[in-house]
Formats: C-alpha cells, structure tokens, sequence
C-alpha cells in the first residue's frame, strides 16, 4: 500500500492497531487532549498508554526500523511517564510488535527482525496489554 505521507501512514496505523486490537479483546480509546501516546488501552493487564509506530521499508536483512522517539525536528526519546506500551507495526508483512517501555527506555530508533531479535516474544503478543 502506497501512502502520500508519513501523517496518512500513521493514522491507517492507528485504525489497523485498533482492529487488531480488538480481536485479542482489547479496548481502544484516544484521549480528549493531545498526548505523547495514541490510545489507551484495556486488556486483561489493566489500562496502559500505547504509542502507535509503522514502518514500510524494509532494510538489508529483512529487519525494519522504527523510530521511537517523538518531536518533528530533533527527536527527544519518551519517558515512562508518556508511554507504557510501544506498538510497531512492520507494514509489509502485517506484523506487530507489543513492546513494553522498559524494553526501548531512551532509544530512538529499534531495528526488528521476526527471525532474528530478542524481541520475538513481543510479535503480535496483545496480552501485554
């Protein structure tokens, strides 16, 4: 799927996590005021703030990388205050991962791969919400 912008990307995103969500009996909600996170969430770990991030392009090895840090210009990591739950979505294979915060702390960008990463036990893993 092609997209004029990165905005355009990031809100069919947004509206692919909450269908996805939902299927694993996870309750989506956008606060009413502009935050750091996308949504709130309720799943069976209680109510948790989620940051929505996707990615198209793959780099060489069949890894993509995300960028998990907010700002339009120079790019400030999230702190554990904004953001409990990361939800990187890989656009070409429709696959997600369920990152916790203390997974990526102050990191700015993380490189996934679904074969090769100590983050496979996060892909599509909705429980930890």
């Amino acid at each position: 799927m092609k997209f004029l912008g990165n905005k355009e990307q990031g809100l069919f995103a947004e509206l692919q996590f909450m269908v996805d969500a939902y299927e694993y009996g996870v309750i989506c909600a956008r606060p009413q005021v502009e935050q750091k996170f996308d949504f709130y969430a309720e799943g069976i770990k209680g109510v948790k703030k989620v940051q929505v991030k996707c990615t198209q392009k793959y780099t060489k090895n069949d890894n993509f990388k995300f960028t998990v840090s907010c700002g339009s210009g120079i790019k400030i990591a999230y702190n554990k205050r904004d953001v409990d739950i990361f939800a990187l979505y890989a656009m070409p294979i429709k696959t997600w991962w369920i990152v916790p915060y203390k997974q990526i702390k102050d990191k700015k960008t993380i490189t996934l791969n679904v074969h090769f990463n100590n983050y496979k036990q996060f892909i599509n893993n909705f429980e930890l919400i």
